[in-house]
């Protein structure tokens, strides 16, 4: 029962993968692996890049070299997140339909917002792999999302092989369930739980 349950969502027709990038190889590994998927599926991939403001006064005039007249906080580091974002997407194949935004907001609630305002299906992102004191003070994005999100999320360690995601993005049962199943199977193990309890 178990396996064929992971088989049937490692066939389901995804339209919309929301992968949130924050640069990291993690995020990087994510996208790669979103790729495989909607080329796979022929979905759309979103891209999208959220800015932590951490209370910085995004309305703050600064005048770096590339604009000595003067620039916002907030424009500057969005223009320089859409550079980097759309060079990342420039890297798809051509196959792949895709998009990327950046917007400022809290990572949690802004990507679990925007898979759902986008209807988004699958949201792909990475990790970074804390473990022990750093986990437990920093505590995880991804953990988050899995929690507050409605639809699945595949969640991509920064150190899986490549090999692996290849493997799983190309329909092998064994290896997206190796990597899909903790993560995947969260939303109906809790589903479950409630219809026991309640």
């Amino acid at each position: 029962m178990e396996a064929a349950r992971l088989q049937a969502m490692a066939h389901y027709p995804f339209v919309r993968i929301l992968v949130p990038i924050d640069f990291s190889t993690g995020s990087d590994s994510a996208l790669e692996l979103a790729a495989r998927i909607a080329a796979e599926h022929q979905s759309e991939l979103f891209a999208v890049h959220i800015v932590e403001t951490h209370g910085l006064p995004l309305g703050t005039f600064i005048h770096p070299a590339t604009h000595p007249e003067g620039i916002t906080i907030e424009r500057y580091t969005h223009d320089l997140a859409m550079q980097e974002l759309s060079a990342r997407l420039q890297r798809l194949p051509a196959a792949v339909r895709h998009r990327g935004r950046v917007v400022v907001g809290s990572p949690t609630s802004t990507i679990v917002e925007i898979a759902s305002a986008e209807s988004a299906d699958l949201i792909v992102m990475g990790t970074h792999g804390r473990t022990g004191l750093a986990h437990f003070l920093v505590g995880s994005v991804a953990e988050k999302v899995v929690r507050h999100s409605p639809i699945p999320v595949l969640t991509v360690r920064a150190t899986e092989p490549r090999e692996a995601l290849a493997k799983a993005a190309e329909g092998d049962t064994e290896a997206f369930a190796n990597l899909a199943e903790p993560v995947l199977r969260a939303p109906y193990d809790a589903a479950l739980d409630d219809e026991r309890s309640g």
